[in-house]
């Protein structure tokens, strides 16, 4: 069972993205990112739920990019791509780098710390009469796993992403 979570970015993050600046760049921005989690998963049809093992998450824009973000989640978001698709646009290309970490940041953090409420305030996955509903205990046990390390991500972005999460978990 996954859960998923959406957000798009709020007016300061469209606004950025539609700046003279990006557009003198061609720069086409989204703040548009995701959060996933693999919670529990089952062996076969019909039999009983487990707790899925921790998942080493990878960055996504749509498909699937070859990048760990160093989280227990998959990011999915509009990242702005190297030219060799196999990692994000390096910090000297300034304007490029700069989304990634708001995307990062603001967007996917967004996205993931709602994950981590959802699943605390105990969401029920796949409905209808099989649907898995996880008590305190295991929810606590998934929350805490799911949780960002706090030297997550490899390089700013996806520590970013992690910085972001936590920030937004301490708000009431």
């Amino acid at each position: 069972a996954w859960l998923v979570s959406q957000t798009f970015g709020d007016k300061e993050d469209v606004a950025y993205a539609a700046a003279p600046r990006q557009r003198s760049e061609k720069l086409t921005l989204m703040p548009s990112g995701a959060a996933a989690a693999l919670v529990a998963r089952r062996h076969a049809p019909g039999a009983e739920w487990e707790l899925a093992p921790r998942l080493a998450g990878r960055a996504y824009a749509t498909l699937p990019l070859p990048i760990p973000t160093g989280l227990p989640v998959h990011l999915n978001g509009r990242w702005e791509i190297a030219s060799d698709r196999n990692s994000l646009a390096p910090e000297d290309a300034r304007p490029r780098h700069e989304w990634n970490l708001l995307l990062a940041s603001r967007v996917c953090a967004a996205a993931y710390a709602r994950l981590l409420r959802e699943l605390a305030a105990g969401a029920v996955f796949g409905g209808g009469g099989g649907g898995l509903r996880l008590g305190s205990a295991e929810r606590g046990e998934v929350v805490h796993a799911l949780l960002p390390a706090a030297s997550a991500g490899p390089g700013q972005v996806f520590g970013a992403a992690a910085g972001g999460c936590f920030s937004l978990l301490l708000q009431p």
